[in-house]
């Protein structure tokens, strides 16, 4: 009797990848799901991304090197504060529907209307701390009071952000990536539009406030299929039972680990928008990082399937989930450096298409190329991680790579790009590393061996 893994290990490299997917595909179950997912998640990231690509380009012509370094400072600085607003509920949402839509719908919904109070409340304490601050930001931090405005103006994506990832995050968790990947492409048609309209007719601003309009629109959206997606018959039970399962237990640590990258990232990049010509590095930097996506492609349209199908699993699956993570650590990793060979070739081409004075960045294009290399195995091994073990262990995690950065920084100094960015990239070699260490009983797992036919 010829047992089907000795079948498989006489295949190639490759052909051994597409025959455990087959065997995955029929053992578990779960491969339609998977593709049903990646299909719309793939089909979704394409458009949007190659628009927010061209975003990035139109606005880099448009304002030049130095606003748009503006406008990515204010960006991060509206980031920093979103994760704060957000509350890292986004994902506990999403994690939460996707293990209770079966088991136990009730708590469902409570989950999803604690989820609606509390960012609501979140983001609207956020936002008033951001505008009373706006100004000291810009002085004491991006070295330009003119800035305060237009940190004003961030308000408004901060609240809107916050409230449209919870809605995503339902979605998420109810499986609905058609309707995701709607919402996003509607977003990035309407931002690109009004970004683009709004940087010739105001600069900076003008530029945020045609972002806003493209949230907006998609925050309407993302409300409308969440009501569709939901059953109103469903009983209502008291918040209280999954208050804490929902903030403590997930939300609040996702908040912290969420928050701390941002925040590192923001400071280093303040620091380099303080040094000399540092609105122009940073605007390099911007442009370079467009490209950052390009690379973890595959991963970021995977990782949203992902995550309902590793939270709702569990032994009763067999394994099937440990052995679909080695399967997809293979293909990610292979694709992810064929687009970031193709890009780092390519570099001294791509960043002229900014325009001339961003010619001189090609070195941090070739740095970006590589950690959005590494980020596409961090954002598999991290997706896995979050849905299976503790918030707590991720929160560490996200600690560790921004401790990281900070010694990065300090050691390579923040006075170029390519300073900022190798400084990045050697965070993500690091969590990397750990997260391959605490993954690997899964992804490494000794293959099961078939009965004989």
């Amino acid at each position: 009797m010829v047992t089907d893994m000795k079948e498989a290990g006489e295949l190639s490299a490759v052909g051994k990848i597409f025959h455990r997917m087959r065997q995955f595909r029929g053992r578990s179950g779960m491969g339609p799901r998977l593709a049903r997912g990646a299909f719309w998640s793939t089909g979704g990231g394409v458009f949007s991304g190659a628009l927010t690509l061209l975003q990035s380009i139109v606005l880099a012509r448009i304002l030049g090197v130095g606003d748009f370094g503006k406008l990515g400072l204010v960006y991060n600085t509206v980031g920093m504060f979103g994760a704060l607003a957000g509350f890292g509920l986004g994902m506990g949402t999403a994690k939460h529907v996707a293990n209770l839509r079966r088991q136990a719908p009730e708590e469902m919904w409570a989950v999803i209307r604690l989820s609606t109070y509390s960012v609501l409340a979140t983001s609207g304490l956020v936002a008033l701390v951001l505008w009373f601050a706006a100004r000291g930001l810009a002085i004491r931090y991006l070295g330009d009071s003119a800035l305060t405005t237009a940190i004003r103006i961030g308000v408004a994506l901060l609240c809107l952000n916050a409230w449209n990832g919870v809605q995503v995050g339902v979605l998420t968790g109810l499986e609905r990536f058609r309707g995701v990947a709607l919402i996003r492409a509607v977003n990035v048609v309407v931002s690109l539009c009004g970004a683009t309209l709004g940087a010739r007719w105001h600069g900076v601003n003008g530029a945020l406030v045609g972002a806003a309009v493209g949230v907006l629109v998609a925050c309407l959206l993302s409300r409308f299929l969440v009501y569709r997606s939901t059953d109103v018959r469903i009983p209502r039970v008291s918040v209280g039972r999954v208050a804490r399962r929902l903030l403590l237990d997930t939300s609040f640590p996702m908040f912290l680990a969420g928050l701390l990258p941002t925040a590192g990232m923001w400071y280093v990049g303040t620091l380099l928008a303080r040094s000399e010509n540092g609105y122009s590095q940073m605007g390099i930097f911007n442009a370079a990082n467009s490209w950052f996506t390009i690379v973890a492609f595959g991963a970021n349209c995977l990782v949203q399937p992902l995550l309902p199908i590793f939270a709702s699993g569990g032994s009763a699956s067999g394994g099937a989930e440990d052995r679909l993570l080695g399967i997809l650590l293979r293909i990610v990793s292979g694709a992810g450096a064929l687009v970031a060979l193709a890009v780092g070739l390519c570099a001294p081409w791509i960043m002229r298409l900014y325009g001339a004075e961003f010619a001189s960045g090609y070195w941090t294009l070739i740095v970006v190329a590589l950690t959005g290399l590494l980020y596409c195995l961090c954002n598999l091994l991290s997706t896995f991680i979050m849905a299976r073990r503790s918030g707590w262990l991720w929160l560490l995690l996200q600690a560790i790579w921004t401790g990281v950065l900070a010694i990065g920084a300090t050691v390579l100094g923040t006075a170029t790009s390519l300073a900022y960015a190798t400084s990045r990239f050697t965070a993500y070699a690091v969590q990397v590393a750990i997260e391959m260490g605490l993954t690997r009983k899964s992804w490494a797992a000794p293959k099961p061996v078939a009965e004989s036919r």
